[in-house]
């Protein structure tokens, strides 16, 4: 089905031309994403100065889009509110179309939103939740395990860098706000890595989140022969190291949590030696066998 989707100016009331070139712009903007879409099936009424959008079901991106929302056309900034579902679209068609980057990502999507906001010719704001996930892709540009051997400064420990990361599903939970997008809870699968993470996405698209990464036994034995001190990051039989992500969406960049690191080897550390100091001899022949390296390592730290 092939859709013609026209603006008019006559669509609007007796308003300012400044005020209709606006709404005509974000229409046109409207209408430049809706011409990716293979079919296109909308119910709407105009009541007064409400612009009802009953449904729209679409079809883009060998996804399925379902939405409904209303406009306050008469005024400005505008005034809207929409919430939907657009379930097992290709993200990587869609992010080229939305926010071209040096970052591309594969994947089938399934994102939903209950949302509300204003829009005017220079500011937008937004309000709501909404939930992203995405199964069985790549990052392409951004490689989580040289991130990883950056970090901690041990280049090639790891293997070779590929460039991507590949990953089984990204769960994202977060909430618009007035300053930008809040992760509630962010969580990756990637072979041998398990990411858990909240934190902030700016309107100026800086990224400021904290989290943790599990890593799988194989890989966190490689990083304790170089790194002893990360011993400490062992938890119930789990090597989880603490982590920050800063920089921009299109370049972020992933750096270990020393401060948190060195809390946990000062907080093991006080373990062992309160248990050694109340007459465990296991503990203390075990301090003394395994904590050597990492007593010499933290003190030169």
């Amino acid at each position: 089905m092939n859709n013609h989707i026209t603006i008019q100016r006559t669509f609007f009331d007796s308003q300012s031309t400044k005020s209709n070139d606006f709404r005509i712009s974000q229409l046109k903007k409207l209408r430049d994403i809706l011409k990716t879409n293979e079919q296109l099936l909308f119910e709407a009424e105009m009541r007064e100065s409400q612009f009802n959008l009953n449904s729209l079901r679409a079809k883009a991106f060998n996804g399925i889009l379902q939405a409904k929302g209303s406009l306050d056309r008469m005024s400005l900034p505008l005034n809207f509110s929409t919430d939907g579902t657009f379930k097992d679209f290709s993200v990587e068609p869609l992010l080229q179309v939305m926010r071209p980057s040096t970052l591309s990502m594969t994947g089938v999507g399934e994102l939903g939103w209950t949302v509300d906001g204003t829009l005017s010719s220079n500011t937008q704001e937004l309000h709501g939740p909404a939930r992203l996930i995405i199964r069985n892709g790549e990052v392409i540009g951004f490689d989580l395990m040289k991130s990883i051997e950056d970090a901690l400064k041990m280049s090639g420990v790891l293997g070779e860098s590929t460039g991507t990361t590949k990953f089984s599903v990204i769960d994202a939970s977060a909430a618009f706000e007035k300053d930008g997008v809040v992760v509630r809870e962010l969580a990756a699968k990637v072979p041998n890595f398990t990411l858990q993470s909240t934190g902030t996405l700016g309107l100026d698209q800086s990224v400021a989140l904290g989290g943790t990464v599990s890593i799988s036994p194989a890989v966190a034995d490689k990083i304790i022969q170089r790194f002893p001190l990360a011993k400490v990051a062992r938890q119930e039989g789990q090597f989880v190291l603490p982590f920050v992500v800063r920089g921009t969406v299109k370049d972020p960049k992933l750096r270990v949590d020393t401060q948190s690191l060195g809390n946990q080897v000062k907080k093991k550390v006080e373990e062992r030696l309160e248990k050694v100091l109340q007459g465990d001899d296991q503990e203390l022949q075990k301090f003394l066998d395994e904590g050597k390296d990492l007593l010499r390592q933290f003190f030169r730290k």
